[in-house]
């Protein structure tokens, strides 16, 4: 179905029946009226006007137009070709206003008539002012129109000119007082139910968003105009989409790249803002051969200006910020956290103002010219490279947000005319390991391709009014590149200088020392066969430490590839030690509990069957102090892996032969490993990445599962589930005896209802205990604390009871779970179905002076159901009056008498 040129289905119904609707034309939401989808494709390949506040001309103007957009100064009229005509105005909300100023042009003599109307739903409408204006025989304003005050969400103005040459309503302002109403476009929500695809076509205005995991797709040569878009949405590949008037991204924008000669792209055409809360997100799988072809665009165009917003994330892979010829202002967060063929992000610009963050995660960074400014930070973690072809310069103080662990690579054609120019940022402390914290220190500085570098010290970045310094972890200078010290003081912990050093000479602190802080890597090196090298920390009673020695992951050649790791106290005492089996392995002391303050040791040397190995290393360590948290079964758990090797524990508690796996759901990374230990050194599996298999815990008692980073990176949040899979099944009308094993305890039961009837599920706990049980009820399938059909009704008690008056016929599971109770305390569970089921009543005694009024719970009520009490000698006393409030509810009338005790029910 095409809807092309001037259409409108406003009052009636589309039904796309599974084929595919192209909305056509220009339209509004007006338009689109009742759309019932029904397994279609939607594709906007027109203009949407997606606007709240506009106006329409009911059809009494020739040549009368659908609609007529307000356009921010008044009502504009079309030539009528005829003396009189009708304009209905809806508002987004009620306006209030008193009178109103028209400009119009008219033939000679010609008299017009305004007559205004008001309505709340835009059907019935009350005439609240009529008056009648002699209009010059020109383009005239008349004198204000006044009329009682009126606040209306429609206002309809029917003019009638009083002369056959006709007159146009050009404008009409609404005034308050003398004042204009500041009436502005009104942006509507345009509201996704599945995927609408805008196929060569435009929205104009207003905001887009979603129902559940609807999304707006982008195909073709498309444009979106002043929108909000508050929904995820994909660029397919090949698409280029043109924005204009700002966007405002608060959904993921997925730009897609299977094509290996071709892109997508996201153009801002002039100076405009991408901002929100949102995310790009480049995806590349398009194979490329050649490094030079076409990725992705995020990019200004024609000669603007691109601001990314505060709070907008750019990552992904094969993409392209920016563009050479325009300037780019950076204040969100750039991030290069994937691993592309030839390229992560490039960030381009005849400027770029770094104000937010660039970031090269676990890929590649590529830069031209770089000023990074103010608060904003430039950083590559120890897997994360930053290519710079031309300069890296700016103001920025934000030193202890500059440092990084891993590789900045100028990689330009710079020559001693036009050299790459770095800035030195750093604050001169010396040749000491205090310059290398929170100093805008770099981790690896690297040349390539015959580059020619120079430093320069043009903007103060930190305290004193000396000369700033340069700070490295490595620095790589192979030949024939050239750097040029421009007379400041470079410091390095490890240098490997093959091309021309000028301007000065970089000093090289020895490689033992202190490690300056938690996380940091800093390279070492075993010069001569035999040394030892020895490393210090401080660390605090209670705290956990990994110890992490890698010999070729990140090492500078010649790698050390075998070492030997001791973790000594002040008494050297060997806390911790370990080795390497094979060449290139790195070493993970984890898990290490810290017994007291005080500065700790490390020792390295070549490992001992490699006495003779010499070579470079890192080293680092990490505080891991474990999150303990509570896990419940069947319910899904979120945590976060803070830094490459923190540890999570989530501890339960469960009996002998239960049996549980690991549903792993989800991660940020890869880089997340699970461990489940039990009672007694039990272990039922180490180090596995994802699902588990079905494991049965052998004793009853508290379990651990342990959550933590395997050191690729900050691993970041993960979601799972520890699902019990194991059921008891138990039969109707047979109690059942069980204990629990602790707090937390969980356990499910399953019986078959064999034919549709009232059930009642009762759970007794321990008499005289003060702990507290729930209990769950689900046809089909098992219960959890979330997700179930029934529940109980009586928090904090261990008795609980669900009565569910017509149970259909099947398998029902019940959880029981012990929110507070003690290790070994007992528990009875009984499932009972009967056509009519008593659960309780109240009172338990009354006197006979007065009538007794009974109310009773059960199911199974009707209108059949009698009550009796019955004496012990086998007396029945039938109630005077059965009253039903449902099926399992009802309350008995037993009249004052010579009824005596003890008595029992009949129903």
């Amino acid at each position: 179905m095409n809807l092309d040129g001037v259409w409108s289905n406003e009052q009636g119904t589309l039904d796309a029946a599974g084929g595919t609707v192209n909305l056509g034309g220009t339209f509004t939401l007006a338009d689109l009226g009742t759309l019932e989808r029904n397994g279609a494709a939607v594709n906007v390949t027109g203009v949407l006007q997606n606007t709240e506040v506009f106006f329409y001309a009911d059809a009494v103007w020739t040549n009368a137009y659908a609609h007529k957009a307000f356009d921010g100064n008044g009502l504009t009229g079309w030539s009528p070709g005829t003396s009189s005509g009708t304009i209905t105005a809806r508002f987004t909300t009620p306006l209030t206003f008193d009178s109103l100023v028209a400009s119009v042009w008219a033939g000679a003599d010609t008299t017009q008539t305004y007559t205004l109307y008001s309505s709340d739903d835009g059907v019935t409408f009350t005439q609240f002012s009529q008056s009648t204006h002699e209009v010059p025989p020109d383009y005239s304003t008349l004198a204000p129109i006044i009329f009682p005050e009126v606040t209306t969400r429609y206002l309809r103005i029917s003019i009638e000119g009083h002369n056959a040459t006709s007159a146009v309503l050009v404008e009409v302002t609404l005034l308050q007082g003398s004042t204009p109403v500041p009436i502005v476009r009104g942006d509507t929500i345009f509201v996704l139910d599945d995927v609408v695809t805008l196929d060569g076509g435009a929205i104009v205005g207003g905001t887009i968003d979603s129902s559940g995991a609807a999304a707006l797709g982008i195909s073709g040569s498309t444009a979106l105009d002043g929108v909000i878009l508050n929904t995820d949405a994909t660029a397919f590949d090949q698409a280029t989409l043109t924005v204009t008037n700002g966007l405002e991204l608060n959904g993921t924008l997925t730009l897609e790249h299977t094509n290996a000669s071709n892109s997508t792209e996201v153009n801002f055409s002039g100076d405009q803002v991408l901002s929100g809360t949102g995310q790009v997100i480049s995806v590349s799988s398009a194979g490329r051969s050649d490094p030079n072809s076409d990725g992705n665009f995020l990019r200004p165009t024609d000669g603007g200006t691109l601001t990314i917003g505060s709070e907008i994330t750019i990552h992904g892979d094969d993409l392209v910020v920016g563009d050479a010829s325009s300037p780019l202002i950076n204040q969100g967060s750039i991030l290069a956290d994937s691993n592309g063929t030839y390229r992560t992000i490039s960030v381009l610009g005849s400027t770029v103002t770094n104000e937010g963050i660039l970031e090269a995660n676990s890929g590649t960074l590529d830069l031209g010219s770089t000023s990074t400014a103010g608060s904003g930070f430039l950083r590559a973690r120890s897997t994360g490279i930053v290519t710079i072809s031309q300069g890296l310069l700016g103001g920025t103080t934000n030193a202890d947000q500059f440092t990084s662990d891993g590789e900045f690579r100028f990689d330009g054609q710079g020559t001693q005319g036009t050299p790459q120019l770095i800035e030195a940022m750093s604050q001169d402390l010396g040749l000491v390991p205090l310059g290398f914290v929170n100093n805008f220190r770099y981790g690896t500085l690297a040349l390539s391709n015959g580059t020619y570098v120079q430093l320069v010290d043009q903007s103060d970045n930190s305290p004193g009014a000396d000369p700033e310094a340069v700070y490295v972890n490595s620095l790589v200078v192979p030949i024939g590149t050239t750097l040029d010290l421009g007379g400041l003081q470079l410091y390095a912990r490890l240098r490997q200088i093959g091309g021309t050093l000028l301007g000065g000479q970089v000093d090289q602190i020895p490689d033992s020392g202190g490690i300056p802080s938690e996380g940091t890597e800093v390279p070492g090196t075993i010069s001569a066969a035999g040394e030892l090298d020895e490393w210090t920390f401080f660390a605090r009673a209670g705290q956990t430490v990994a110890i992490v020695v890698k010999t070729s992951e990140g090492v500078l050649s010649p790698q050390l590839g075998f070492v030997q790791v001791e973790l000594l106290d002040p008494d050297d005492n060997v806390i911790a030690s370990g080795s390497t089996s094979s060449f290139g392995e790195t070493v993970l002391l984890n898990d290490i509990a810290i017994p007291a303050d005080n500065v700790y040791r490390i020792h390295i040397r070549a490992a001992a069957d490699q006495s003779a190995s010499t070579g470079n290393y890192s080293v680092g360590w990490w505080d891991v102090t474990p999150d303990v948290s509570a896990l419940q079964l069947n319910r899904q758990h979120v945590g976060t892996i803070e830094n490459l090797y923190s540890i999570d524990r989530w501890t339960f508690s469960a009996s002998a032969g239960t049996q549980v796996r690991l549903d792993f759901i989800n991660a940020a990374s890869s880089f997340i490993a699970f461990d489940l230990a039990g009672p007694n050194g039990w272990s039922g599996f180490s180090g596995i990445p994802g699902d588990s298999d079905l494991v049965t815990l052998l004793d009853s008692g508290t379990y651990t599962l342990t959550a933590q980073g395997t050191g690729g990176q900050a691993a970041g949040a993960y979601a799972f589930i520890v699902e019990r899979t194991q059921v008891t099944d138990i039969d109707l009308g047979t109690s059942h005896q069980g204990m629990y094993a602790g707090e937390g305890h969980a356990e499910l039961f399953r019986f078959e209802l064999p034919e549709s009837s009232p059930l009642a599920l009762v759970l007794i706990g321990e008499a005289g205990s003060n702990s507290a049980a729930e209990l769950y009820l689900k046809k089909g399938s098992s219960p959890t604390r979330r997700d179930f059909d029934y529940r109980f009704e009586t928090p904090s008690s261990n008795d609980q009871s669900i009565v569910v008056p017509v149970a259909s016929q099947g398998d029902w599971y019940a959880l029981v779970y012990g929110d507070t109770v003690q290790a070994g305390e007992s528990f009875t569970l009984l499932a009972q179905a009967s056509d009519l089921l008593l659960t309780d009543y109240t009172p338990d005694h009354h006197g006979n002076l007065a009538d007794t009024v009974l109310s009773i719970s059960g199911a199974g009520f009707d209108s059949t159901t009698q009550v009796e009490l019955v004496a012990a000698d086998a007396t029945r006393y039938p109630a005077d009056l059965v009253e039903r409030d449902s099926a399992s509810r009802m309350t008995a009338t037993f009249q004052a008498g010579d009824i005596i005790g003890p008595l029992k029910f009949a129903l």
